[in-house]
């Protein structure tokens, strides 16, 4: 029998358990101005990013995340550009807060193929004259685009002299 456990550092005191993310969202300092981060790891209270700009730690910004809208926290640890945030209010309300990653995808069982079957609608069957007009089709096509020549030639003739 495994037993899976979660080791902890003793000098870590986040109380929220953290996930693996992976998302993209916009983040806004106090001059609101947008900048791309990639959200690595979420949990209630707080998350860890990367971010090519440089934000001092105790420094006011804003997250935005689709599916979750935008939250304001605090910059409490930087390493690189790989910063640590807290949130002012904790996300443990947000259905949505915690998903793994937002999908536009739905899945849905349609079942096997060999159950969807389609019938094309039976045609009825041609009267006398559209089996006719089909037979002299070919006939009626080119007689319809001779006349018209046939009458400029005519006009010309009759200009022209």
């Amino acid at each position: 029998m495994a037993l899976t456990a979660k080791l902890y550092r003793e000098d870590d005191h986040r109380t929220a358990e953290r996930h693996e993310v992976h998302l993209d969202a916009t983040l806004r300092g106090q001059d609101q101005r947008p900048m791309d981060v990639v959200v690595d790891q979420l949990s209630i209270t707080g998350f860890r990013m990367s971010c090519a700009d440089y934000l001092p730690i105790g420094a006011s910004v804003s997250l935005g995340i689709a599916g979750i809208g935008r939250q304001s926290a605090q910059v409490v640890r930087r390493a690189g550009d790989r910063y640590g945030c807290r949130f002012d209010v904790p996300l443990a309300s947000h259905p949505l807060a915690l998903q793994a990653s937002p999908s536009t995808v739905v899945e849905a069982a349609f079942g096997p193929p060999e159950m969807i079957r389609y019938t094309a609608p039976e045609t009825p069957p041609l009267d006398a004259f559209e089996q006719s007009v089909r037979k002299f089709r070919g006939v009626i096509i080119l007689t319809g685009l001779a006349l018209p020549w046939m009458a400029i030639v005519a006009a010309g003739r009759l200009l022209l002299g």
